[in-house]
């Protein structure tokens, strides 16, 4: 048999107290969310040590999804940053003992104006678990790696159970794509929820020929324009093609003896060219300019109409 390493002792022993977490704290983060969902508020977290990144972790994310949060530095709310919460606030602690000196102090402090407060600790009959008003409680647990002094399996069930209060809100808030991407529109993730039409260069902005004129007047508008192409659409505004310069030069080529510039633009034009509706996500985008190596996409409605277009800089720059 395989002699265990540090890894697997490590893994097996969260393991064993991950699979405890839905039996001792689901009720307990159902009652949280509803109090946090039904509040007039915002939130306060607060937590020392290493449960204070945990803290910073929910409250941010907290943030990302609509519901106020700031972070309460136990130390620094004794010296005036008190002043931020108000009665209608809720209050979330992070500690593992229940004990801990300054979180239980602020505990203490912010009761006597009535708080609503939602620990989440490993002692429901802790100090703090009995003066929280709802105490997500994980029960007393074995630190992973030797001695079981270094925050670790605590900080894995802290940080579960911070998850699971944040995908619980997600659901209950019915909150949705559009307003992540309002709140997260950067990076990524941003790529993945914003819709091409909030950053694509607007109509009004670009080279729009008609499909009967011909490559000389496209090439004056796309030379006063500086631009590297023009979107080619009927009379009513329904995308027909796109023209590059690249185009262009492969019709000089290609044009021996007839003088390329008096062609029709729907002659010549690429009438087959990528396009993308307005309301797909810049991720689409993104996928589509790294494998077809092109720089520019149109972007329509429903009907076809041209709304604009979306070129490859400002994708990557998203």
């Amino acid at each position: 048999m395989k002699k265990d390493t540090i890894m697997t002792k490590v893994i097996d022993t969260q393991t064993k107290y991950i699979n405890k977490l839905v039996k001792l704290t689901e009720s307990d983060i159902l009652n949280a969310c509803e109090l946090i969902y039904k509040s007039s508020g915002k939130l306060v977290i607060s937590g020392v040590g290493k449960t204070q990144s945990i803290a910073l972790k929910l409250c941010s994310t907290l943030n990302s999804i609509g519901f106020i949060s700031i972070f309460l530095d136990p130390l620094n709310a004794f010296h005036g940053d008190l002043g931020v919460v108000n009665k209608s606030d809720i209050i979330i602690l992070f500690t593992n003992s229940g004990e801990t000196i300054e979180i239980l102090k602020l505990l203490k402090q912010i009761k006597i104006n009535k708080n609503k407060v939602i620990s989440i600790t490993s002692d429901r009959f802790s100090s703090i678990g009995k003066l929280s008003d709802i105490s997500i409680c994980y029960d007393k647990i074995i630190e992973s790696g030797k001695y079981n002094i270094v925050p670790s399996t605590s900080t894995t069930l802290m940080s579960i159970i911070s998850d699971v209060i944040i995908a619980t809100l997600i659901e209950k808030s019915k909150f949705t794509l559009d307003k992540y991407a309002c709140y997260h529109p950067a990076g990524s993730l941003g790529k993945k929820v914003t819709k091409v039409k909030d950053i694509m260069i607007r109509l009004d902005e670009i080279v729009v020929s008609n499909e009967n004129e011909t490559v000389l007047d496209s090439i004056i508008k796309m030379t006063a324009a500086k631009s590297g192409c023009t979107i080619v659409c009927d009379t009513s505004g329904k995308l027909k093609g796109i023209f590059t310069d690249g185009d262009f030069r492969r019709l000089v080529i290609e044009s021996k003896s007839v003088n390329p510039l008096k062609y029709k633009i729907k002659d010549v034009m690429n009438n087959k060219c990528i396009y993308l509706f307005e309301n797909c996500l810049v991720e689409r985008a993104y996928e589509i300019f790294k494998k077809n190596g092109i720089w520019g996409i149109p972007i329509v409605n429903k009907f076809r109409t041209v709304k604009g277009l979306i070129d490859i800089k400002t994708v990557m720059n998203e």
